[in-house]
């Protein structure tokens, strides 16, 4: 790596390179603390309530980016859809749109609930400071939708 003397003495090619290799390892810290810190905060979420198969929930995520989805998603062992609205949503728009387009979904492919077709979910959120916030979600019926969408 070369120093940060020769970075600052008119060779940005260099600086760069530094640059790029000090937010990699920052990238990289952050990945190690995330892995090392989610199934923790999941455990403590979902143990009061006896579910422990993270396939058998759904899933909304604001993560911040893709790498950090596939990390997750690599991490806990999910299925390759579980995080697909995430990132689809996220790509446009925050966790509010993924819920709604979770349900939409639920609803078009006539699942039984709002949440995939499953009673319980999560939706975590990666903020300032390296948190992570988590919410026990809990699906309700698409035939709920059924009936607002008459009263219109």
């Amino acid at each position: 790596m070369p120093s940060a003397t020769k970075g600052n003495h008119g060779s940005p090619g260099k600086e760069k390179t530094t640059t790029a290799h000090k937010q990699n390892l920052t990238t990289m810290t952050f990945l190690v603390w995330l892995s090392n810190n989610i199934e923790k905060a999941l455990v403590d979420a979902f143990d009061p309530i006896g579910v422990n198969n993270r396939n058998s929930i759904f899933w909304i995520a604001h993560p911040g980016g893709p790498t950090i989805v596939d990390l997750i998603e690599a991490k806990l062992s999910l299925k390759e859809e579980k995080l697909k609205a995430s990132q689809h949503v996220l790509r446009e728009y925050s966790v509010l749109f993924i819920l709604d387009e979770m349900r939409n979904n639920s609803a078009e492919v006539g699942k039984l609930t709002t949440g995939e077709g499953l009673e319980w979910g999560v939706l975590f959120g990666i903020g300032l400071s390296v948190t992570v916030e988590t919410v026990v979600l809990r699906s309700v019926s698409t035939s709920y939708l059924l009936i607002g969408s008459r009263a219109h």
